[in-house]
């Protein structure tokens, strides 16, 4: 559905079969009925003593003589009525094109390819979403038996209570493996977002280069009237593919460590944070996460490298949310450090939010685009 509110189609159809005979709105023209009780409707554009060719929308397909039991035919007004139907409702197909924007319309098609995709893309990433906060939750219950094991390890001894001792052991290297299983899932689940995001951004791709070739042509002046109707109808499908993305600006601070804006994390805690491309996921200092009211030291911990190059230790978690202007997203990683190189921030805004969006910076005035892929529903 565009803009105006009336479907377009953009979908290609390449005849190749019996199964593609299909019933024409107003009066069919010739219409082909075979032995085995199906029916064909088109234009028979070719006949011999073997076989006829009927013409379709999209295409043709030959028929042998052997298989038809009779033809009803139309007059030429019925032909006329159907190819200006055809080229109604096929525009973009290339039986249909004016001459000169085979270009336009093979890009305008490509969009719709990578729409159809990036639809698919955004299913998976709700699908491994749900999966994500699943396993997360999993591992934040290993994580907190492993910490009641290592207390109870340090009291037992292995001198005091054998016994007790070799089985928490048994216990702490299970629940070790167990973790080590999720963080796999973990880091395959990081991999497939990226390609899932760079999916959904190349359909973003060939929307705007289908929009800038549709004014590159607009501008030369269309020298017939179907070039001036093809290129309204370019604009009414590009229209609508504009549909599927939401904008929001924010205007963030200027700092020295580069542009800072707040952020709404879980739904309740306002914080400021550096948005950072170069960043894999959201970081936030220790003192936020109290603030939060995550008890950072129960969490898992890593080394991670700062930009200065410093190794520094950090504590993995899963956000419930992370919401910007009117944008929210929900399940983003995130990772705990002791501070940032900026003492008026509570943390950077990394990819594990910004992958979400079409991400557009401007260093000299602070203002910050973000275009979220939201399809519209068919």
């Amino acid at each position: 559905m565009n803009a105006k509110g009336y479907s377009f189609p953009v979908t290609v159809c390449v005849a190749g079969g019996l199964a593609l005979a299909f019933a024409l709105v107003a009066t069919a023209a010739d219409r082909i009925h075979l032995k085995n009780g199906r029916t064909l409707e088109g234009i028979v554009r070719e006949e011999t003593a073997m076989h006829i060719v009927l013409e379709l929308s999209s295409g043709s397909m030959t028929l042998p003589r052997a298989r038809i039991a009779r033809i009803e035919r139309g007059d030429q007004t019925a032909h006329d009525r159907l190819r200006d139907e055809w080229r109604d409702r096929n525009w973009l197909h290339a039986n249909h094109v004016p001459t000169g924007f085979e270009k336009l319309a093979a890009q305008t098609r490509a969009v719709a390819d990578r729409r159809r995709d990036a639809m698919r893309a955004r299913e998976t990433q709700a699908r491994d979403a749900a999966a994500l906060r699943k396993q997360e939750r999993q591992a934040q219950d290993l994580r907190h038996r492993l910490t009641e094991v290592a207390k109870d390890l340090e009291a037992a001894g292995p001198g005091r209570d054998p016994a007790r001792y070799n089985a928490r052991v048994a216990e702490h290297n299970r629940i070790q493996a167990e973790l080590a299983l999720l963080q796999g899932r973990r880091d395959e689940h990081d991999r497939r977002q990226a390609e899932l995001s760079r999916r959904i951004q190349a359909y973003r791709d060939a929307l705007l280069e289908a929009r800038a070739a549709q004014a590159t042509a607009a501008a030369r002046k269309p020298g017939s009237p179907d070039g001036a109707r093809f290129l309204e109808r370019v604009e009414e499908a590009l229209a609508g593919f504009d549909a599927d993305f939401s904008t929001a600006e924010i205007q963030a601070d200027r700092e020295p460590g580069g542009l800072v804006v707040t952020a709404v994390i879980n739904g309740r805690t306002h914080g400021r944070f550096i948005v950072d491309t170069g960043a894999g996921m959201v970081t936030m200092t220790r003192a936020f996460a109290e603030k939060l009211g995550v008890d950072w030291r129960a969490l898992p911990t890593g080394r991670a490298i700062l930009a200065d190059g410093t190794a520094v230790e950090t504590h993995y978690l899963l956000l419930d949310s992370v919401e910007i202007g009117r944008f929210r997203v929900p399940s983003v990683q995130a990772a705990i450090l002791p501070a940032t190189a900026q003492e008026n921030a509570d943390g950077l805004l990394g990819m594990s939010f910004l992958r979400h969006f079409h991400v557009s910076l401007d260093g000299q005035s602070g203002r910050i685009v973000l275009r979220e892929f939201g399809p519209r529903s068919p």
